[in-house]
Parts: structure tokens; sequence; C-alpha cells
């Protein structure tokens, strides 16, 4: 079975479950899932996956920026490898784990960054099952917006080639202008350029708080085309797990498609949202804090 449309549009770890079926490969596969390998001998992983035995395979690339990245840290592309996972295991026995294929994204090395976890276990009604994890690659790169980009995924058994559209993999996000940094103290007014302008036209909504549910709306003062100004509230989360999150546009979207230029999976697609999502550290201080708009 596909995974659910959508399930691949956040950097998270997507499982596909399966009824476990007794195998005398259950050692072996424990012991190369991805929590493991720094323990695995290499006589216990000499079994790997390849491109071509993935059923079904399709790839799924999303531009997104790591909740604590730092302010000038390039985007974070990752690059799914979704197969069907029920076919493999009928015909395998295990899930698939495969080895790092030569990978670049507009000539940026693609580094693999999961093989494909497994793990084993009952559920709340007593049954066992398998848990298969989806190879995942990642390529730390801030993209041009008006430039396709390539993608070469590459082993042995597959070459998997590529382009997406301009803009497809640059996601959107605030690049703090002042202060330098996600740390502001309460009061201070503080200056964030949107990566993608035009969509402040249609609205923009910016929140405060400790999570995405427990949070505050907060009002920009000023704005000069991509630069907004706000003022941390008085009554903010203190701490630095406190997060803001912010919505260009009438409401929070998510976009997919597929890639036309592509040959060797199945098929190619792309996500996107209009939601920035990072972590920020809220201080408070004795004194008058200069109420400056920087521009």
């Amino acid at each position: 079975m596909f995974l659910r449309a959508g399930a691949w549009l956040y950097p998270q770890l997507v499982v596909a479950w399966r009824l476990k079926m007794a195998t005398p490969m259950l050692g072996r596969r424990l012991a190369c899932s991805a929590g493991a390998l720094i323990l695995a001998t290499a006589s216990a992983c000499t079994d790997h996956a390849t491109l071509a035995s993935l059923p079904s395979l399709r790839v799924a690339a999303s531009a997104t920026v790591g909740v604590e990245d730092a302010v000038n840290a390039p985007a974070r592309v990752q690059i799914e490898l979704q197969y069907d996972v029920d076919a493999f295991l009928e015909a395998n026995g295990e899930c698939a784990l495969i080895r790092e294929p030569h990978a670049t994204l507009a000539g940026v090395p693609v580094e693999l960054v999961d093989p494909g976890q497994t793990s084993e276990g009952e559920g709340d009604d007593g049954r066992p099952y398998t848990s298969c994890g989806i190879p995942r690659l990642e390529a730390l790169v801030d993209l041009p917006r008006d430039a396709a980009a390539d993608l070469v995924i590459e082993d042995a058994s597959m070459s998997i080639r590529a382009t997406y559209e301009p803009g497809t993999l640059v996601p959107r996000r605030a690049r703090m202008v002042y202060p330098m940094e996600w740390s502001i103290r309460t009061g201070q007014i503080f200056t964030f350029e949107w990566s993608h302008p035009e969509d402040l036209e249609t609205g923009l909504q910016v929140w405060i708080g400790s999570g995405y549910y427990d949070r505050f709306p907060a009002t920009p003062i000023s704005q000069d085309g991509a630069r907004v100004s706000m003022r941390m509230p008085a009554d903010a989360p203190l701490g630095d797990s406190t997060a803001i999150q912010i919505v260009a546009g009438p409401t929070e979207t998510y976009d997919w498609g597929y890639v036309e230029t592509c040959s060797g999976p199945d098929s190619c697609i792309w996500s996107a949202t209009n939601r920035f999502f990072h972590t920020l550290a809220v201080y408070r201080v004795l004194g008058r804090v200069s109420d400056a708009v920087f521009r």
C-alpha cells in the first residue's frame, strides 16, 4: 500500500504497519535497523535493498527549515524513497534497508540520513506487527527561486533523474534582521524578512507560544516590502522553548504536485507549505527597551 497522500509533508518518520510474519531473519533484521547500525557487524547487514528492488517506487521531495536551525542556516531538502511496503515484505520477509546511493541535487551532495528503520512490537490488541520506515535522504542547500533543480540518485541497479521546477524546493521562511538571532526580549521590537514577499499581499498571521496548540496571536506594527516588524508581547512565555509560527496568506496551505521530468521510479512528487515554525528564546530584562524599528 502507498503512504497516504500528504503524510510526507512534514519531516517526520513515516511508517507502514503489517502483521509480523514468522521468519528466521528476525534477529538480523533487528540488528540492521537504523537504531542499531552502529552496533551491527558488517556481516549482519550484508543484504541491502537496491533502488530497483523497491516496488512501486515514488520519490517525494520537500524543503523545510529545521525548527532549531541558525538564522542563516541553509534549507533542508528532504527526499523520501516511498515504496509498496506490503509487497516488499511479502517478497523478502523484512523491511527494505538501502545502502547510501550516489545522489546530488543541483550539484550539491545528498546524504542518506535514514536507510529505512525497522521495529517490531505488539499492538494494543495483542497482535504483533512490523514497522518499516521509509528511506530518507537530505541535502542542505539554498536553491534559487528562478532556476530548476536537477536531482540524481543512483546505485548499481537504477538511475533516478528528476528536474524540479523553479521554486518548488524553496521553503517559506523568515530570516531575522534584528536582532540577528532567535533570542528576543519581552517588549522588544524585532524585524524579520519573509522569503516570498508576494505571499504577504494576501495576509500574514503570526503566533507566539510554547507549542502549536498553546499559542496566542501577535500583530505586526509595520511592514516594508518583505520586512515585517513586531513587538514581543510583555506577557510572552519566557524561556528557550517558546516558538514562533508564521503563516503567510489568509490560511495555512499545503501544495504538492508531480514532477513532469522524472525517469527511473514510477513517479516523482514535491510538496510545500506556507507555514514557518521555529523555536524562540524569550527573556525579560529590567530597564527601558528601545522602540526603534530596524529598516
